[in-house]
């Protein structure tokens, strides 16, 4: 699980999410929070979005996972989800 901060090459619209890869299928689950079509910030992704993406966009799919692998970043590191996700089922 880790966020991402892209900007459009041509446009220059700008797009914040959370993307997360299933080691064992290779299959991936992408989420774009918020987009800038003028290139300006979009922030940072909040503890909060990253538990909804991973209950609305991944437990339905992939159930409970044995491990997670997150960024270092309070918001995917967060030991309230990481406890959260261990419980989720």
């Amino acid at each position: 699980m880790d966020g991402f901060d892209w900007i459009h090459p041509l446009s220059g619209t700008r797009a914040r999410g959370t993307l997360m890869v299933d080691e064992g299928s290779s299959k991936t689950v992408t989420c774009v929070h918020q987009t800038q079509l003028d290139g300006g910030g979009c922030g940072n992704t909040s503890t909060n979005e990253a538990w909804q993406t991973f209950t609305k966009l991944w437990a339905p799919y992939f159930g409970r996972p044995l491990a997670i692998r997150s960024d270092p970043a309070g918001e995917y590191e967060a030991h309230i989800n990481k406890d959260r996700a261990s419980r989720h089922d």
